[in-house]
């Protein structure tokens, strides 16, 4: 976009976790959004009680602010997802490699997925979505800036391979979470990498622009990309990032942020938004990085993104629509389940576009010939910077940019302070501490699960540093060794917690 480069210089994204757009925003009230107000009579059915459950506003004061073992974590691997999306079994509705059933989406199945696959006693729960008063901070930047309402996550599962799309516009052909078959090497030794390479790879090459990355844990998902974990003037903690910002000067920059997910505690005293943690610690994290961003000399020239990377089980009621596959990968090989294609969007999530270019009230509608996903970011990045595609995802997606009023004056009256979340006290205190060591919040049956996406990628992450420096043979032999130990969950979180104490004991040397 013409001289777009000359206004905006700095792009910051913040991915939070697991939460849909209907769950966040759609009891928000927001004048012209898309959300399912009653009597819309968007419902599911529950096939505990054959009753219609409709979507609404939790019936609960308080709301459900924080899953416990007795609701269970709604999954959305692509199985679980399909059922939600259509209402059906992927396995006798699905063929290996087949096209998504575009027309059968109808977004009926949530409360019996819910019901049937994670055995919660409470289905109705994913229905339910929070009031603009219950979550203030998310609802005070959509009111001052702009609420995007037609983001969809970039395939209809979970979270690894979501997250990849925001970083290469692809997840390199994983359709699923990632498990030892598919990328104990490319995590541990090499990093994931892909065939176009990522966003990362072509800032590289585009001096003066560079990245930063901000993590408010030990590790970040995004250390998985080759390149990454291994850049360590470029890695930061989040506690750091208001004196980065007074530095950067005329330096163009991309910042990813990311949240602290507390895995070994099983999230409960993160701040990601995932299920098993309180939403109002990650509203905490959102008002910490907006304050630091608006009170920095960057923000004159900044657009921040807030985006969650799929709709972690809860209800929304629209439809996704065809996805353009980013043709970097044919559906099969080791990394593909299930042939999945690609020609399908996921469920839509909540975005935020903030900047002084934005003007106040903004609500950014659907259009028809291209559509917002994660590969937007990068779409949004390589249009800014004269970049080339990365693939033919981000190719089609829809830029930020022209959602931008880059003719007139930046604006110059952005709120400076977001509201109180309100923080239990307990939680507050636990995110004011440094991450745990020690494996806490898993019941026994937890334990002996198989791992799942998160905790895989993270106990990589891990292995990167027991592997450094060593000949591709050694690490070879090395990761094969350690990951042949991991088969459950409770095995990944000893393995890093392991890690993290090294970690500390490193620190402590150190200081």
């Amino acid at each position: 976009m013409a001289n777009a480069s000359d206004k905006i210089k700095h792009v910051f994204v913040l991915m939070l976790e697991n939460r849909s757009f209907d769950h966040m925003l759609g009891q928000s009230g927001i004048d012209n959004i898309e959300a399912p107000i009653p009597p819309a009579g968007f419902f599911n059915n529950d096939p505990n009680g054959d009753q219609n459950i409709a979507a609404g506003p939790f019936p609960t004061d308080p709301p459900v602010y924080q899953l416990n073992k007795a609701y269970a974590d709604p999954l959305h691997e692509l199985e679980n997802t399909f059922r939600q999306l259509t209402g059906l079994d992927m396995i006798t509705n699905y063929t290996h490699g087949d096209p998504y059933p575009h027309d059968k989406i109808n977004n009926s199945g949530f409360v019996a997925d819910y019901f049937l696959n994670a055995k919660s006693q409470y289905e109705d729960t994913v229905m339910y979505g929070f009031t603009d008063t219950q979550v203030p901070v998310i609802n005070t930047l959509a009111r001052e800036f702009a609420v995007c309402d037609c983001w969809f996550s970039s395939l209809p599962g979970p979270t690894v391979p979501n997250r990849l799309f925001v970083h290469a516009a692809t997840s390199g052909g994983l359709d699923d979470s990632p498990n030892s078959a598919t990328l104990a090497w490319e995590i541990a030794i090499k990093g994931v990498q892909f065939e176009n390479g990522s966003i990362y790879d072509r800032i590289n090459s585009a001096a003066p622009v560079t990245w930063h990355v901000y993590k408010d844990g030990n590790f970040a998902l995004v250390e998985q990309i080759s390149g990454i974990k291994s850049n360590d003037s470029q890695v930061h903690s989040l506690d750091d990032m208001k004196m980065m910002l007074n530095n950067y000067g005329d330096t163009p920059t991309y910042n990813f942020i990311e949240p602290k997910y507390e895995l070994i505690g099983n999230y409960k005293n993160g701040n990601s938004q995932h299920p098993f943690g309180d939403v109002r610690a990650g509203e905490l994290l959102i008002k910490q990085v907006y304050e630091t961003l608006v009170a920095s000399p960057v923000w004159g020239q900044s657009l921040f993104v807030i985006v969650y990377d799929e709709h972690g089980g809860f209800y929304d009621h629209v439809a996704p629509p065809v996805a353009v596959p980013p043709g970097d990968t044919t559906p099969s090989g080791i990394k593909s389940k299930y042939g999945f294609r690609f020609d399908q969007y996921g469920v839509r999530v909540p975005a935020l576009f903030i900047s002084p270019y934005i003007p106040k009230g903004t609500v950014i509608k659907a259009k028809p010939d291209s559509q917002f996903d994660h590969s937007s970011i990068v779409r949004t990045l390589c249009d800014l910077w004269d970049l080339e595609p990365l693939t033919n995802r981000d190719r089609s997606a829809r830029s930020i940019l022209p959602e931008l009023n880059l003719t007139d004056a930046p604006r110059t009256d952005a709120i400076a302070t977001l509201p109180d979340p309100n923080v239990p006290a307990d939680i507050l205190a636990a995110l004011s501490q440094p991450p745990s060591d020690t494996p806490s919040g898993f019941s026994d049956d937890e334990n002996a699960a198989p791992l799942d996406g998160v905790a895989y990628s993270y106990a990589h992450i891990a292995m990167m540093d027991k592997v450094k420096g060593m000949s591709d043979e050694d690490a070879t032999a090395t990761v094969a060794q350690l990951s042949g130990n991991l088969n459950t969950k409770g095995d990944a979180m000893d393995f890093i917690s392991g890690a993290v104490r090294d970690m500390n004991d490193s620190i402590s040397y150190l200081a």
